[in-house]
């Protein structure tokens, strides 16, 4: 079922290009048109010399005001919004059925498909070096994840290159604490990236709604706080792949649970549990990060149907897995998503990935912010100043939460501490 929607996705977009098409002919006809009886109008009055210039001028300044309505006329609101649909719809399938369980194989797609990036990012107008660093520094994370998650599955999970990439991810890589942090590190460097991208185009507030992000992302181990034992056994936190089977004392339980870690899943379908690689979010941050990435790629005049579609799928596949172990009876820490990071990791990668070879046939006529609204430059302007103040006063009280939030965990292990060294 899967793969028929993989296939139905291009045949919809085709299809949708050429009825983008018809449409764009048609504006362009009756355009044309309505300048045609204008030219005649002009011709048959009687004109002086002197107003001769202005008579042909005039047509040419009533046509954008012409045009303008008529885009607005013929723009239709569920195309953009199928079109999004789509494209959510397969980049969820890609992610649930392909990536997560056969991880061992896109530790080699990865790699292959950074022939495409030069495509890709050819497409793009402007901000070359912007995309260029983006798109390496996913590719880069998404194949620690992949490795990670090959390290610390079962051998028979990696099949069928079990054989060889098993034994090696799992010598390198298992139990170790330097992927995690490399993986924070890319996820800090995304934003920033972005952020000084920001900062060139002068989008102060926005500056600092993503500085306030990357302050407040949790870090991997236990480096800000340890979680209280209650909390551990109350959510299922030993379920992480590196204390499956460790005989721990509590105190060691409690240094070595993290917000970074890999879990081990089983289909029904299978007898092999396949691994996941989580980031215990708060779903606080990752809301704010989709309204702050949304802003800044207005600044930079990317807001596309096409790209705030992918800015959605983790949202949605994050919610999707996680509606889904709960109705396994899986506990879940409240108001936090834990798959939202791997998602969104893998669906930048695929959207780079297919962008550049795809480009022409199904990407090219992209709806932009401004066509939805029909936003004139200083409409659009204001729009984004206004919305990065709703954002950075959004980020404010978040940090201040989150930091409230560590002190207060850091506190209570150190009570819940004293307490057994008292008993004792």
């Amino acid at each position: 079922m899967a793969w028929r929607w993989l296939v139905l996705f291009p045949c919809l977009c085709a299809a949708d290009n050429i009825q983008n098409q018809a449409v764009c002919g048609e504006l362009a006809e009756e355009q044309w048109d309505r300048l045609t009886l204008l030219q005649i109008e002009l011709a048959i009055q009687p004109n002086s010399t002197g107003n001769s210039s202005q008579a042909r001028s005039a047509p040419t300044a009533k046509s954008q005001p012409d045009a303008r309505r008529g885009l607005k006329e013929h723009f239709q609101w569920w195309i953009p919004l199928l079109r999004m649909s789509l494209l959510c719809l397969t980049f969820v399938i890609a992610h649930g059925w392909l990536f997560r369980r056969w991880k061992a194989i896109f530790l080699f797609l990865i790699p292959l498909e950074l022939v495409t990036y030069p495509s890709s990012i050819a497409a793009m107008e402007e901000n070359h070096v912007f995309f260029w660093a983006k798109a390496f520094s996913v590719a880069l994370a998404l194949e620690v994840v992949a490795a990670l998650c090959v390290a610390c599955a079962p051998d028979a999970a990696a099949w069928p290159l079990n054989g060889c990439i098993h034994p090696f991810c799992a010598r390198h890589l298992k139990g170790r604490f330097w992927p995690f942090m490399v993986l924070y590190l890319a996820l800090s460097v995304n934003i920033l990236e972005a952020v000084l991208t920001d900062l060139a185009h002068q989008r102060t507030l926005n500056v600092l709604a993503g500085l306030c992000l990357i302050a407040s992302t949790p870090l991997p181990g236990a480096i800000l706080f340890q979680y209280p034992l209650d909390l551990i056994r109350k959510y299922n936190m030993r379920a992480q792949a590196d204390l499956q089977g460790l005989d721990a004392t509590e105190e060691d339980l409690k240094a070595r649970v993290s917000d970074w870690y890999v879990t081990l899943l089983q289909t029904g379908s299978s007898s092999v549990p396949f691994a996941d690689f989580c980031c215990r979010l708060p779903l606080s941050w990752i809301w704010l990060y989709t309204s702050w990435n949304a802003c800044f790629m207005l600044d930079i005049s990317i807001l596309t149907d096409w790209n705030l579609a992918v800015l959605l799928v983790p949202l949605l596949e994050g919610h999707r897995i996680s509606s889904v172990s709960q109705i396994h009876g899986v506990a879940s820490y409240p108001w936090m998503n834990s798959h939202w990071l791997q998602a969104r990791t893998f669906s930048l990668w695929l959207w780079f990935s297919i962008q550049g070879p795809l480009h022409k046939d199904y990407f090219d006529n992209a709806f932009a912010f401004r066509d939805w609204f029909q936003l004139t430059q200083h409409e659009e302007d204001e729009v984004a100043h206004y919305w990065g103040a709703f954002n950075l006063l959004w980020a404010v009280i978040h940090l201040a939460w989150f930091w409230h939030r560590a002190y207060r965990l850091s506190q209570a292990s150190t009570y819940e501490k004293e307490a057994t060294s008292g008993v004792d």
